[in-house]
Order: structure tokens, then C-alpha cells, then sequence
């Protein structure tokens, strides 16, 4: 995939000093770290960082991945955009994914650009610059991390912009987007929680002795699964108190969902851990705030079915 390619482009050797190193922004200044949200305050930045990265010999690409996901914005603040987020964010997967027929993890990334962009913009865009803002971000994003057959003419751009913006309006923006970019030295290989699930997906997930409602695992079970996990990782995009949890723990946790909706035990296996690098207790504080949302958004629906559980001891008690 063209996005495991990119996230190559950061340096592959990784040793001490770069663990502590990666708590430094890519500008000098002090980003905020998601080891400094309230969640992870059991753990030292040492321990989080090294949580995944214990075994050297991990996919290259993996490790590249958890080394990018550590420089990020403070998810644990409250910036004033916060208010435009969920509009901005769903407006984005409509246009992106419908109507600019984007593949997902570029929506998401771009979705990644606008984050860095607001939470460090101040002032912020007027009302009506939002939506520009927002195309020049998947533009951007298409530009980075698709190819040239998937970008859409500017026509399509200037249409999902309610004919508002000019050409010139919208290529000067997203100009303005590279510069500031290349400006604060930001990495436009954005790492989301999709890219480490996709990651995660392209190995064993589902076990031959695996139980689905009581019952052997079936063929269908691996399509309904990879549903589910698709649309965890959306719903977690547009919930921003989500965004305090690292990608991988993210993704990580989207698995046991995915599992957990489709009745599937146990919810967490030794298996797991190998794949991802955590184990179950690490990710069963992101696991419950997923799940906890899910269920404060669609309600409890089939709760009785998502508890048919033979692993009660496992992260199902959350």
C-alpha cells in the first residue's frame, strides 16, 4: 500500500535516544503528547512508548507507525474549534468518501491535517473559511497519499464548496496548507487508528477456535467482522474524546469491539497481543470508552447478545 510506503520515510533505526527524542515536536516546540491525557498516568512515557516496541523484530513498517503516532496534538485540551468538529468531520467523509470517491484512510488523514491545523491556528478561520479549509485538507491528502488518477478535477472541489470558493480560492488555500505544513516541519505521512487497523487486518484476527454466539466459527463471520471494524473506526473518528488514545490502542481496541458486536469469545487472546503489542489490561480502558460510546449513541440495542460472552473474565467485564 502506497501509506506503508510513506511511513518508511521516517528513519527505520530505532534505539534509546530516539524513544526519548519522540517526546520533542517535529517543530521544537512542545506538542502535547497522549501520555499526558489523564488515562495513561499509571503508566511512566518510558513504559508507553516501549509497551510496543519490547520485541525488536516487529514489522518494520509497525514500528515506523508506532514511532510517528507519538508526536501529536494534546487531545486531552479543549480547543475552541471543538464546536465545528463533528460538522466538520462528517461533512468531510460525506464529500470525501460519496461524492470525491476517496478511499477511506485518505479521508482520515485528511481528517489528521485539519486537527494539526486548528489546534494550533489562532485565531481560527472565519465560519465561512471552514469548508475550504476542510477541501484543502483532502485535496491535500489526495495529493500526499493517493495517486494522480484518484484526484478529482478542480471542478469537483469547487461543486462540494457550494460553488462558494473560486478555483484560485481553493488552490491558494491548500498552498497556504503545504507551506504552513512544510513551515512547522510536520510530517504529511499521517499515521490514524484505520492504518493501524488496516495493519491489524492483514493478518489473523479471527481463530479457528474462536466461538460466534456459542457456536463454531463460520466462513461469513470474517466479512460481518471486517463491517463492524469499519464502522468502530468511523464512529471513532467523530468522537473527539477518543482521539486522546494512541492509533494503535485505538485500533487495537476496535478489534475487541468488532469481536464484542459480533458476538464473537473470547474477546481478547494471547494472539492479539502478539499482533499488536499490547496486552488485554493496556487496551481495556480505550476498549470500555468505545464501547461505552457506541452504546450511548445506538443505545443498548441486542445487549443481551453482546454479553453472551464465554470470557468473563476478560475485558467484556468493562
Amino acid at each position: 500500500m502506497e501509506w506503508e510506503a510513506q511511513c518508511l520515510e521516517c528513519d527505520e533505526v530505532l534505539d534509546d535516544d530516539d524513544l526519548l527524542s519522540s517526546q520533542e515536536s517535529e517543530t521544537g516546540e512542545a506538542l502535547g503528547l497522549v501520555s499526558d491525557a489523564p488515562w495513561t498516568t499509571a503508566l511512566s512515557f518510558e513504559e508507553q512508548t516501549l509497551v510496543a516496541l519490547e520485541d525488536r523484530d516487529v514489522d518494520v513498517v509497525y514500528r515506523s507507525m508506532l514511532r510517528q503516532e507519538l508526536v501529536r496534538p494534546d487531545f486531552s485540551k479543549q480547543y475552541d474549534y471543538l464546536k465545528y468538529r463533528r460538522v466538520l468531520v462528517d461533512w468531510m467523509a460525506e464529500v470525501g468518501e460519496t461524492h470525491l470517491r476517496m478511499r477511506k484512510e485518505h479521508v482520515h488523514a485528511a481528517v489528521g491535517y485539519l486537527e494539526k491545523v486548528l489546534a494550533r491556528e489562532e485565531p481560527l478561520p472565519r465560519k465561512d473559511r471552514f469548508q475550504l479549509l476542510a477541501l484543502s485538507c483532502l485535496r491535500m491528502a489526495l495529493k500526499f497519499q493517493g495517486t494522480e488518477e484518484e484526484l478529482p478535477p478542480m471542478a469537483e472541489f469547487w461543486e462540494m464548496g457550494n460553488r462558494m470558493y473560486s478555483y484560485d480560492e481553493i488552490s491558494d488555500a491548500e498552498a497556504e496548507l503545504f507551506q504552513k505544513c512544510n513551515r512547522l516541519g510536520w510530517r504529511l505521512a499521517v499515521v490514524t487508528p484505520l492504518h493501524f487497523l488496516q495493519h491489524y487486518m492483514g493478518q489473523t484476527v479471527l481463530f479457528a477456535d474462536d466461538r460466534v454466539l456459542g457456536a463454531e466459527l463460520v466462513d461469513e463471520a470474517h466479512a460481518y467482522y471486517c463491517k463492524y471494524a469499519e464502522f468502530f473506526v468511523d464512529l471513532v473518528l467523530q468522537e473527539y474524546s477518543l482521539q486522546v488514545y494512541r492509533p494503535s490502542v485505538v485500533a487495537a481496541s476496535i478489534l475487541v469491539a468488532s469481536r464484542k458486536a459480533l458476538g464473537v469469545a473470547p474477546l481478547w487472546r494471547d494472539e492479539l497481543s502478539v499482533l499488536t503489542g499490547y496486552d488485554e489490561k493496556q487496551v481495556a480502558p480505550c476498549f470500555q470508552a468505545v464501547w461505552e460510546h457506541f452504546e450511548a449513541t445506538f443505545g443498548p440495542r441486542n445487549k443481551d447478545i453482546y454479553e453472551r460472552d464465554d470470557s468473563p473474565t476478560g475485558v467484556a467485564d468493562f
